[in-house]
């Protein structure tokens, strides 16, 4: 059953270009600036702010994983303003190293780093 030193993969249900625009329609935008500080996170507080949103009602949630992919913290909010700012309290039983924040605004997620020190 194995194919020898290389093998050769066809991929016969690739997406047409129609398709492709319409899922580009559903992502929608990320808002034009985010930061999280300070990083790296001594105290384990962290800064989130968000600019760039619409005046409308927002639903925004955090996801913090650890380097194996476990969710380690999560929270939801709503935001009705042009800018989010809030402040995470980090459980103070986080191993030092890197983290990966998933910060979705309205279905569109975009992820950062944190290093907690």
């Amino acid at each position: 059953g194995y194919c020898g030193t290389a093998c050769t993969v066809t991929i016969l249900n690739t997406p047409n270009a129609e398709s492709v625009g319409e899922r580009a329609m559903k992502v929608g935008t990320h808002p034009t600036g985010m930061l999280l500080f300070p990083n790296p996170v001594r105290d384990g507080r962290v800064q989130l702010r968000i600019d760039g949103l619409t005046s409308e009602e927002q639903a925004i949630s955090i996801e913090l994983f650890d380097a194996f992919g476990k969710c380690v913290m999560a929270d939801r909010y709503q935001n009705s303003g042009v800018v989010f700012n809030t402040v995470l309290e980090l459980d103070g039983t986080l191993a030092k190293g890197v983290y990966l924040v998933n910060i979705t605004v309205n279905g569109v997620i975009t992820t950062r780093r944190l290093s907690v020190m």
